[in-house]
């Protein structure tokens, strides 16, 4: 081989790699902060971007009625608690009317919730109890009108009154053996209860206990059970099954007693031996002012780990079924199995949803999904993969409160992950941050793992900036990207439309800012506020954080490949100057016929 062909060929290998390179390398690569004090003897708190922090040890403080918790008037600013293992108590009135509050860890280590601790949370949605609570005072957690997710747990001696009451939210409740003292409503007015299973130790059913628990439709009372107060199930319209093992009451006695108290348990009520099956139903009906009926039917699954809860509504003439049907399913999993039942589950309902609008006729809704993560850090893959597709809508809630959204006709089956880590962090950035970003209002947000989906990712912010503009950007090296800017709704939260993110990425998140690179995105929450449907964004997920396959950044994988092609033209380069040269050794002369 001539040094002109091994020049030609040579420089033709370069181009090539370098061209690959290039293609490569162009790859779409107001807060009350500050406030702090003492909340009991040997611990402290203090509020930052939305998170009341208690540090230390011991019991917390019973706070006064007079003067409340030391942060009560900042309870609207707070989104999030963070409560410290070693924690022995949650004071009386802690945290009464907090009701941008979303959600509650317990630690194992605390043994005592107050009275009205939690009551009047208004928005809390999922509630962790650690295993070591043994009492829950009187009113903890009254008011909490959309607490979805609750499992009490085994270490539980006492209940006080009205501890869940107005809990309208709650689809099931099993009461632990463990308890000996349930106090009177201390689940009044939970509408949305289906069934409960009262496995306490206690010889009285107490009074009005589930008052104005419309949806109930099967109750297991304790073989322990000797009376039963005559109002304990007044207002509980939908009462159809009573299993009772016990030998202090006769099947007749307890339909008596209940009937007393629920004339219309006795047109039909059942009382029977037996077990609580894992399938359960309760429905509601009435008439409206326009002549139509609203009719709810609800079906609560309960598998181990796992409870899916679905309520389908009709509103239709009163001579026909063929209305306009929507249905809210709600999931919620503990701990890192049951996702599979939740997938089963979660097939059941949506099958007999789609039968009941197919077999009826009229209209339906996109069916909506909420999945509660308990006692977990991750979601199953294969969970969303069964809803890639499908006419739905998912929101995922963490139990650190990370929320996302996504739809099932915007989601791909994705064979590369195994589980999804949702959580992530929002803290105020420091003034010279927001400085240099040119506003007043800034965050730094950060993901705890890289997560390649089409979501909806919802950041509460304070609500304080509702109707504003919140742009999302990330750090590059030696600047940031503006990645999209979105309106804040009425709670306070950002909707970012991503299709991935990067845990190895720092995010900011800038109010206001001056020149944003594009006109921001109106939520569908907010869109109500703009008459103008000119006005609103088209949405598209943005690819964020630049991750590749390998979980490395693109430009990482850039400047990787950049070196291997490199070093590959070197090593070629090489191969070709040594044969070359052997060649030479056994008196090769070159010439230009070689060329041919």
């Amino acid at each position: 081989m001539s040094r002109y062909t091994l020049y030609k060929y040579s420089t033709r290998l370069v181009a090539v790699l370098l061209c690959a390179v290039l293609f490569l390398a162009a790859v779409p690569t107001v807060w009350a902060d500050g406030e702090s004090g003492s909340c009991g003897d040997n611990l402290t708190w203090s509020l930052s971007a939305g998170t009341l922090t208690i540090t230390g040890s011991g019991e917390m403080s019973d706070f006064p009625e007079s003067t409340m918790a030391p942060w009560y008037h900042l309870r609207e600013e707070i989104l999030r608690v963070q409560l410290p293992d070693g924690l022995t108590s949650v004071g009386y009135v802690a945290f009464y009317g907090c009701e941008n509050l979303l959600s509650v860890v317990i630690p194992n280590s605390v043994t005592r919730i107050g009275g009205y601790a939690f009551a009047g949370c208004t928005d809390m949605r999922m509630l962790n109890l650690g295993s070591g609570v043994q009492s829950i005072g009187e009113g903890a957690f009254s008011d909490c009108y959309a607490l979805a997710a609750l499992q009490l747990p085994g270490s539980l001696r006492t209940i006080g009154k009205k501890a869940f009451y107005r809990c309208e939210s709650i689809p099931n409740v099993t009461v632990p053996s463990g308890v000996t003292s349930l106090g009177d409503t201390a689940f009044g007015y939970c509408k949305s209860l289906v069934v409960a299973d009262i496995q306490a130790n206690i010889g009285t059913i107490p009074e009005w206990l589930f008052f104005g628990c419309a949806s109930l439709g099967t109750v297991k009372l304790p073989q322990s059970a000797n009376e039963i107060s005559e109002f304990a199930f007044y207002g509980c319209g939908g009462l159809s099954t009573v299993y009772y093992d016990g030998a202090y009451k006769t099947p007749e006695e307890i339909s008596q007693i209940i009937a007393s108290g629920n004339t219309e348990f006795s047109a039909g009520g059942l009382v029977t031996e037996g077990a609580l099956g894992n399938t359960n139903y309760g429905a509601i009906s009435q008439d409206n002012p326009d002549g139509s009926q609203t009719q709810q039917n609800t079906t609560v699954i309960q598998g181990e780990n796992v409870t899916v809860s679905s309520t389908v509504t009709n509103v239709h003439p009163q001579d026909n079924l063929a209305g306009d049907y929507s249905t809210d399913i709600t999931v919620t999993v503990d701990g890192e199995t049951g996702w599979q039942d939740a997938t089963d589950g979660v097939n059941e309902v949506l099958k007999d949803y789609n039968d009941a609008v197919s077999f009826n006729g009229g209209s339906g809704e996109v069916p909506k999904i909420t999945v509660y993560i308990k006692d977990a850090e991750t979601i199953e893959q294969g969970f969303l993969d069964n809803l890639a597709g499908r006419d739905v809508i998912v929101t995922i809630i963490t139990q650190d409160g990370s929320s996302w959204q996504v739809r099932g006709a915007d989601m791909e089956k994705e064979t590369e992950s195994e589980s999804y880590d949702l959580r992530y962090t929002v803290e105020p950035a420091d003034a010279a941050l927001c400085e240099e970003l040119g506003v007043s209002v800034c965050y730094v947000l950060r993901f705890q793992a890289p997560a390649q989906i089409n979501a909806e990712v919802l950041i509460r912010l304070n609500p304080n900036l509702a109707l504003q503009d919140a742009t999302l950007l990330q750090a590059k090296r030696k600047a940031t990207e503006q990645i999209q800017t979105t309106v804040v709704d009425s709670e306070g939260y950002a909707h970012f439309y991503l299709a991935s993110v990067d845990e190895n990425t720092e995010y900011y998140i800038a109010m206001n800012l001056p020149q944003p690179e594009q006109e921001p995105i109106i939520p569908e929450a907010v869109q109500h506020a703009y008459g103008n449907p000119e006005m609103i964004q088209p949405m598209q997920y943005e690819i964020t954080g630049r991750t590749s396959s390998w979980g490395m950044g693109i430009g990482q994988v850039t400047w990787i490949l950049v070196a291997v092609m490199v070093g590959s033209i070197v090593v070629v380069g090489a191969v070709i100057f040594l044969l070359n040269k052997r060649k030479l050794k056994r008196g090769y002369v070159p010439s230009f016929e070689d060329d041919e």
